[in-house]
């Protein structure tokens, strides 16, 4: 088995998971690290398999790859960068809200 991708997040996206956690650190006080363990989890999985998203392309995020988080419901959008054996999350985006314009 292949080395796993090393993940990046960036910073327009790291804000975004931030401002995420800390929300739901207050809102839910029953889990509050329910979103930052599924965020764990679904960055471990596509550092290992970077292909196991969903493809997509929008004029906001280019082409990209999609998860959904199992738990929490948000959507992790990333960039497989092959040569550099990297993963770049650019972008969060909770499942609820109105989808993406997608170019498929």
């Amino acid at each position: 088995m292949a080395d796993p991708y090393r993940v990046i997040i960036s910073p327009e996206a790291l804000v975004d998971v931030v401002r995420t956690a800390a929300w739901w650190r207050e809102h839910r006080p029953a889990a509050p690290r329910l979103f930052q363990d599924d965020l764990d989890a679904a960055l471990m999985l596509i550092g290992v398999h970077p292909e196991v998203g969903v493809r997509a392309r929008s004029r906001r995020i280019g082409a990209a790859r999609v998860v959904q988080l199992q738990r929490s419901r948000y959507r992790v959008f990333y960039q497989v960068l092959q040569r550099t054996r990297e993963v770049l999350v650019v972008y969060l985006r909770h499942g609820s809200r109105r989808p993406l314009k997608l170019d498929r």
